[in-house]
Formats: structure tokens, sequence, C-alpha cells
């Protein structure tokens, strides 16, 4: 019986994971008619589940604790790591915005990625707003930057041309390992009926992300051990001071200064600290209206002057940064991995939960980035 039911759940899981490539390799989000059967294929799946787990659990006394754990996030035990899971419509389309597909310039496709990055992706920030991405395979990856580009000249016709060459640069990618451990008593397991598994997990995303954010922004390079330099640390790229608080005039001249070194416009994300950006909120002129308008019915993204705003409590206060996603790359090392053991902490019955993950973040141009630094 659990067999032909995991063979069924298989068949259904491939189609739906078929229309979601599909879309993908189109660059293209889900049809109406697209959504009902790939709801359809899931709820199938869902319904698979829910028996094979009755079926399952008649069998489960006669299993040790870590069997049962990997029954609880793999949904069964003979479904490959591939088919642990498929998202939900609404997550599929937010890894759809987070990769970006269509317009801009992501260079990892959503093939490469597992469940767990998903869904650091989507709990991070700074991965959220659809930078540049690449795998690194191995310790480090060099990438060829032109640093100085050829002479272009007016000329008369039939007379030699006069060569020049471009200046070519590197950036090099060097991914650094983040992990974290939890252990969780098997008796909270069992209570919960693996419920309190679900709310280790998304505490290690989203713990995770909360460093890896604080690390894209503003990480303190060090050579041994090697550390990533954040954004809004590195020298040679622009800067607006601003005497006293954030303001609209710091973030316009911001905006110009990217725009003057030829930043594509369609690009631009701004990351700021809510302290500061409640500044900006309140500011007022001279009949105490607020400068920036809200617009109270207004979802998803705010913006100041065209450009979308993410912000994080992982962004420097009194140091906010613009820039060129085209501009910034981030290295993926290894895709995140979440792990048990029940052995760790055997003499505890708890079972470990770990989450480790290698990253990195460079700036290909650094006259795409410019931050607006305040005194107060």
């Amino acid at each position: 019986m659990i067999p032909e039911l995991k063979k069924k759940r298989r068949a259904e899981w491939t189609a739906a994971n078929d229309i979601l490539r599909a879309a993908d390799s189109a660059k293209r989000g889900l049809t109406a008619s697209e959504d009902r059967e790939y709801n359809e294929h899931i709820e199938n799946i869902s319904a698979l589940d829910s028996r094979i787990d009755a079926i399952e659990e008649n069998q489960r006394s006669a299993q040790n604790a870590e069997s049962f754990m990997t029954q609880i996030l793999s949904g069964g035990s003979s479904i490959s790591t591939a088919e642990r899971a498929l998202p939900t419509i609404s997550e599929y389309r937010d890894q759809e915005r987070a990769l970006g597909n269509g317009s801009v310039g992501v260079t990892l496709g959503q093939s490469n990625f597992a469940k767990w990055t998903d869904r650091l992706r989507s709990a991070s920030v700074f991965l959220k707003a659809a930078p540049r991405l690449v795998e690194v395979p191995m310790n480090s990856l060099s990438i060829p930057v032109v640093s100085a580009s050829v002479t272009v000249g007016a000329r008369d016709e039939n007379t030699v041309i006069s060569p020049s060459d471009p200046t070519i640069a590197g950036v090099t990618l060097q991914p650094v390992s983040y992990a974290a451990l939890s252990l969780v008593s098997n008796e909270a397991i069992r209570d919960s009926d693996g419920g309190v598994v679900d709310l280790v997990t998304t505490d290690l995303i989203r713990s995770t992300a909360t460093k890896v954010d604080g690390t894209f922004f503003a990480g303190t390079y060090a050579a041994s051990p090697y550390r990533t330099a954040g954004l809004t640390t590195l020298a040679g790229i622009g800067n607006i001071a601003k005497t006293g608080d954030h303001d609209l005039a710091s973030i316009s001249d911001a905006l110009s200064t990217l725009q003057g070194a030829g930043a594509n416009t369609d690009r631009l994300a701004y990351f700021i600290n809510p302290v500061d950006y409640a500044k900006i909120r309140k500011q007022l002129d001279t009949t105490n209206r607020p400068l920036l308008t809200p617009d109270m019915s207004a979802t998803g993204n705010q913006s100041i002057f065209g450009v979308p705003i993410f912000i994080s409590a992982n962004v420097p206060v009194k140091k906010s940064i613009m820039l060129d996603l085209d501009q910034v790359i981030v290295g993926i090392g290894a895709a995140v991995t979440m792990d048990l053991s029940e052995h760790y902490a055997f003499n505890s019955n708890a079972t470990a939960l770990r989450i480790t993950t290698r990253v990195d973040v460079q700036a290909l141009n650094k006259a795409g980035l410019c931050t607006v630094t305040s005194t107060t």
C-alpha cells in the first residue's frame, strides 16, 4: 500500500514541478490554468501525504527517534531530498520575485536552490532585493571586471585608428561559512507532532538571514580567518555627508551621484535603518505637512524618487546605502542545508538541528555604490 501511494505522490510531484520549470525556463509567471493545475497537484500531494502518514503512524512505534525525525523533515523515508517539498503558490510567487525572473540580472537559476536556500532568500532583506548571484563551486572564484574602458575618439575617414585597451581587474568571491546548532527535546517533538521542529527551523533561518544581512551591510574585513567586508565599509565608494539627520536632499544627492556614474536606474535600491527612515518620515515643510507623503492604502515596497526602499535594522544607524544591484554580486558557496542528528545529544534524549551555508558579497564597480552618512 505505501509503495503504491508514494509512487502516486512522485507522479503528482513531478507533474507540479514540470509546471514550475516550464514557467522558469520561459522566464514568466504561471498562467491562470497553470495556477489551477498546480494547486490541484499540491492538494493531491497533501492528501497522499496524509494517507501515508496515517499508515506509517501505526508502524512508527517500532522505529527509533532518529527515524521518526527523518519522517517529519522529509515527508517519507523513501522520498528523495529533491522531492521533500514544493512551494505553495504564494511561496512560489515570493521566490519568483526574489529571483527576478524576466528583467533583472540574476546569474544563478532557481534550479540551483534548495528548499532552505529559498527560505533564506525570503528572510533576508538584502537577498530579497535580487542582487546578482553566482555559484562558487570551490573555495573562491575570481571574476574579471573592466576597471577602465577603451578610448573612443572622433577621426577623419581613412586615417589610422589609434589602439587602446581596456584595463581588466579582478574581483574575488570567497564565501564565508555560517552555521548554527540547536538542541530540541525528543519529548517536545513527539508531544507537538513535529510542530516544534518547524518553530526551531524557522528561527534558524531567520537568525541566519539576520547574520548574513548584517555582514553584507557592515561586515568588518579580515584576511585570516577571512571575513566579508560590508558594502557600507568599502573604501572608494561614493558618500553624501549630512550634518544632522538623514533627509530627502541627501538621498537625492546620492541618487544624482549614481546617475552621474552611469548606474542602471532600473536596478537601484536604497537600504536604510528604520531609525533613520523614521526621521525622514517625520520631516515637515513650513506648514507642518510631511515632506514624504505616505500612501496609507499602498502595499509592497516603499520608494523615494522612484528608488525602492528596503528597511532593515542590520543597516548601520546614521549610514544608509544606495546602490546599483547590477554592480553588486553575491557568491553562494553552498546551498543552505538543514541537518539533524539524535546521536549528538543521545544522553539528553534530544535531537540536534544544524544549519550551514557559505556566502560572500563583492562590489563589481564601486562607482555603483553611494552611502549617506549623518551626524544625528
